[in-house]
């Protein structure tokens, strides 16, 4: 398994794949294919396959209850 995928970029939008993501995320693309049928997690469909926006993800991320690393190292 390759732990650096390569990037790719459609129309100038960095992508990952599930495999991609789940490995970024640190959990299983089981999982990560759980929360697209479950729409909890901004995808896209393209070609038939199951594509993800980094900076989508990122937003998504960000949006998630909890505290940030910054916060943290404030304390």
């Amino acid at each position: 398994m390759n732990k650096h995928p390569k990037r790719r970029t459609i129309a100038g939008q960095e992508i990952m794949d599930v495999s991609t993501l789940a490995i970024q995320l640190g959990t299983t693309e089981k999982a990560i294919r759980a929360r697209v049928n479950r729409r909890t997690i901004p995808f896209r469909r393209w070609q038939g396959r199951i594509i993800f926006l980094r900076r989508e993800v990122e937003q998504f991320l960000q949006t998630l209850p909890g505290c940030t690393a910054e916060e943290i190292t404030r304390r």
